[in-house]
């Protein structure tokens, strides 16, 4: 079954919508500093890949997805979505494709994210994708988020076939 949502490097036109979502007002204005940085859109094997989230449907941009940093050489990302529609399975989708590359694409193995404990709708979402609680490594997260992750090897045993699209050139 193919994907609501498509993945693309950010550009520039993506700014003047990205600019209008005060809700992840933070996420946003590191991923427009990489922007204005001239960061590559291709993933970097240290640094990070961020990617723009739109619905396959229309092509309207709904959201963004990153991975950072990435450790190559322990084989582990952070990841990080943000979705303007709430409820449409498209944070789902998104995590399921940003999963598919890190593992596919990048040789990744495992990946860790954050997420606040009220969040329902992620936390679904996320435990659909073979995420699970875990111990978190970073004593400054705040007591409100709960640390998860998930390897290759589950994700792997939770998806169905799925035709994951991202166009990075």
């Amino acid at each position: 079954m193919p994907e609501p949502i498509v993945l693309r490097p950010l550009t520039a036109e993506d700014l003047p919508v990205l600019r209008r979502w005060r809700r992840m007002a933070a996420f946003r204005d590191a991923v427009l500093a990489e922007l204005a940085a001239e960061a590559p859109a291709p993933p970097s094997p240290s640094g990070g890949l961020a990617l723009s989230i739109h619905r396959a449907e229309d092509g309207a941009l709904i959201g963004l997805a990153a991975l950072a940093p990435i450790d190559a050489a322990s084989g582990e990302a952070d990841v990080h979505i943000f979705v303007a529609e709430l409820g449409a399975g498209y944070g789902e989708a998104a995590a399921r494709a940003m999963l598919g590359y890190a593992f596919e694409e990048m040789g990744l193995w495992r990946a860790r994210l954050a997420v606040r404990r009220d969040d329902e709708l992620a936390l679904r979402g996320y435990a659909a994708c073979g995420f699970e609680p875990a111990p978190s490594e970073d004593s400054t997260l705040a007591s409100d988020f709960i640390a998860m992750r998930v390897t290759e090897a589950v994700f792997r045993s939770r998806q169905p076939r799925f035709e994951a699209r991202w166009a990075l050139g």
